[in-house]
């Protein structure tokens, strides 16, 4: 996909993303169950909750600016995938948070105009490093091993100092499992980093040896 076709993508899945956390997190309002104890929740809010403390959270956010800048800086050189990832990831989070309170005040919640902006001041302030580590995550060097893991190391911090489930009474369940489920990824996402970059530094070690190993898989294949 050529470069410029990418850079229009984010501004549209941005405004998705916000849009669908918006609807999710309201799920529950719009049936009617806020103010029950959350073990009387049916399978519909229990979802919605547990979805909603994925999507409406700091370090999915941050994931999203991240993965636009690694769509966008794909195929070019450091200093321009940088740029590009920077653009995308500041457009895509500022069109997802005008999607997000775009979204809220149609199924039943409002905000102040000064926490809005806020917020969009925030997704530029934000997204333009998220989005230049984005596209630093695809270099093969410790600078790309550092960039990449700054979602899972990110979403086991959140977990840490906010975490999603404090073992109230009343408390969702969705809540444990959701913090669960981040760790889980976090952690595994985390080792894929690692286990990729060692990979590329053996291979850049040993280039003899991977070529002599793609020469009997050639010849394995005839």
């Amino acid at each position: 996909m050529r470069t410029h076709a990418r850079l229009w993508l984010a501004p549209a899945i941005g405004a998705a993303f916000g849009a669908v956390t918006a609807v999710v997190d309201n799920i529950p309002r719009m049936q009617g169950v806020i103010g029950q104890a959350h073990s009387d929740d049916g399978a519909v809010t229990w979802t919605a909750i547990y979805f909603s403390k994925h999507l409406d959270t700091g370090w999915s956010w941050a994931a999203l600016g991240f993965l636009l800048g690694l769509l966008s800086g794909a195929g070019a050189r450091p200093a321009r995938a940088a740029t590009l990832g920077a653009v995308a990831s500041a457009v895509g989070l500022v069109f997802a948070t005008v999607g997000f309170y775009g979204v809220e005040p149609l199924v039943g919640t409002s905000h102040d105009r000064g926490f809005i902006i806020y917020w969009l001041m925030g997704s530029v302030v934000c997204g333009l490093p998220l989005g230049v580590l984005g596209a630093t995550a695809r270099r093969r060097s410790v600078l790309g091993l550092i960039a990449a893991l700054t979602i899972p190391v990110g979403a086991a911090t959140q977990m840490v100092v906010f975490p999603l489930w404090l073992g109230l009474p009343g408390e969702s369940s969705a809540d444990a499992w959701a913090q669960a489920t981040v760790w889980v990824g976090a952690i595994m996402g985390a080792a894929f980093v690692v286990v990729r970059y060692g990979r590329s530094l053996l291979a850049r070690r040993h280039p003899d040896q991977q070529v002599q190993d793609g020469l009997v898989e050639s010849t394995q294949t005839i």
